[in-house]
């Protein structure tokens, strides 16, 4: 049974299979890779114009399109995407910069501690490996910190965008990332 007969018929006039422009169905088509998008789209032109003439509705380009399924699913939100990731990255690059001139000014006024841990018998390794925790202590703070931070950032992203946001509800943090950060999701 084609899918416009379930739909529910509430009178006479509004009988889906009487009435055009509902735009309730869509057609998927798997392409080959040499058949582009854009010629598709003006084969697909050509086919309504010709069929412009009984069915006026047709030709709007409201619903008749030609899209990859690519675009369906997440629409146009391609650029913003890629800003938002240019921002978080400067973000980011900012952060790492000012972290480094702490730890580099931190240790520029602890040059005298170090000096007289040394005169007092501690081994270079010591001095370094106490410097190494303090670091390893305040990074995995920072980790922390970002990690609320995050998990706050993606509520709130998901509370401020509209509700037609495609695949709105996929958002999430993916918790993989944490366990291998280096390994590939797919």
């Amino acid at each position: 049974m084609p899918p416009f007969r379930l739909a529910p018929t509430l009178n006479e006039r509004m009988d889906p299979t009487q009435v055009r422009g509902w735009g309730m169905l869509s057609a998927v088509a798997l392409l080959n890779l040499a058949s582009r998008c854009h010629r598709r789209q003006a084969k697909w032109r050509l086919l309504l114009l010709a069929c412009g003439s009984s069915i006026p509705t047709l030709t709007t380009g409201r619903f008749n399109r030609v899209v990859t399924l690519h675009e369906h699913l997440v629409g146009e939100t391609g650029s913003m995407l890629l800003l938002l990731f240019g921002a978080v990255g400067f973000v980011l690059l900012i952060a790492c910069a000012n972290v480094a001139n702490l730890l580099l000014a931190g240790a520029a006024s602890r040059q005298k501690e170090m000096a007289i841990r040394t005169a007092l018998g501690a081994s270079r390794w010591r001095v370094i490996q106490q410097l190494l925790t303090e670091s390893t202590m305040l990074a995995l703070a920072g980790g922390a910190l970002g990690l609320f931070l995050a998990l706050w950032g993606v509520a709130l992203m998901t509370k401020l965008l509209p509700q037609d946001f495609p695949r709105l509800a996929e958002i999430n943090m993916d918790w993989r990332v944490l366990v291998l950060p280096s390994a590939p999701l797919c």
